[in-house]
């Protein structure tokens, strides 16, 4: 009985076996390698996930600032492109030099569009400023806070800058938030 069984098998094949893997055999990959790559695989499309649905990234806008003549007041000039995107009420940074710190100033009002070179009914400092823009920009007045507008001078120019949205990482990438997009 014993050669019965030992008869299904080539003399060939079961000097292969004995032999062990030669040239062209197949790659075999330990069950120990495949788990961690695909652990680590998982968990790595897990933290981009969670990055793209925790991650906040801000919309900010770049302007020049210039101080009016009562030295309390500001006027911020943002160009036009980045204008539909903030409102009365929202606040700017304003840095000016010889304030200790950034100031908070709240958008008191928005005025309107101011074309380059234009000094049509600008007092002189704020025209200076407005003379230098290379495009069409939005005037935004705000009132400094009491604390940190000591010795300032009417015509000190700065940098203001407004945070009109925080939005999240996925709502940013154009691929990624193709995925969450509804067809209807």
């Amino acid at each position: 009985m014993t050669s019965d069984r030992e008869s299904i098998f080539r003399r060939q094949a079961l000097e292969h076996h004995r032999r062990g893997r030669g040239p062209g055999d197949p790659v075999r990959l330990s069950p120990l390698w495949t788990t961690w790559a695909f652990w680590s695989l998982l968990a790595s499309l897990a933290i981009v996930v969670a990055a793209s649905l925790l991650v906040t990234l801000g919309e900010d806008f770049e302007g020049v600032t210039v101080v009016l003549e009562d030295g309390r007041s500001v006027v911020a000039f943002f160009p036009t492109t980045d204008s539909g995107d903030f409102e009365v009420g929202d606040e700017m940074t304003i840095r000016l030099p010889g304030a200790a710190s950034p100031m908070r100033v709240p958008i008191e009002s928005i005025g309107a569009v101011v074309e380059p070179g234009s000094r049509t009914g600008l007092p002189p400092h704020v025209a200076s400023v407005v003379a230098v823009q290379t495009q069409p920009s939005i005037p935004v007045y705000g009132d400094l806070p009491s604390d940190g507008v000591a010795g300032l001078d009417a015509g000190l120019t700065g940098t203001a800058v407004v945070r009109v949205e925080d939005r999240l990482l996925f709502e940013v990438v154009p691929a990624v938030k193709d995925l969450f997009a509804s067809d209807g």
